[in-house]
């Protein structure tokens, strides 16, 4: 129901951990529907953490995108200064995450 009242509404869905309510397509179809501004007529925003590095191949852009660690404290990175890194350290990065 969030996501419907979000759509008619406007407003926040947060969900932590998307795939602990949903597998890997229906999460990336609930990503798409929020980027469709034909579905997201109200400009409604997801916020989510999810273990699913494969979402962010659904995000057109990477600014809005943050990468949380928690070795030695919490940091939050922002993907759009982590893609200036070499591919491999991105690659590092998310194997590291989903440890």
């Amino acid at each position: 129901m969030g996501a419907v009242f979000a759509f008619l509404e406007g407003g926040y869905l947060i969900a932590d951990e998307l795939e602990n309510h949903f597998n890997k397509e229906i999460a990336a179809t609930l990503v798409r529907f929020f980027l469709d501004k034909k579905v997201n007529k109200k400009g409604a925003t997801l916020i989510f953490s999810t273990h699913y590095s494969e979402l962010l191949d659904e995000f057109e852009r990477n600014d809005n995108i943050y990468i949380i660690r928690n070795k030695e404290g919490i940091s939050a990175e922002n993907l759009s200064s982590v893609y200036c890194k070499s591919e491999e350290t991105l690659w590092n990065l998310l194997k590291d995450n989903q440890k």
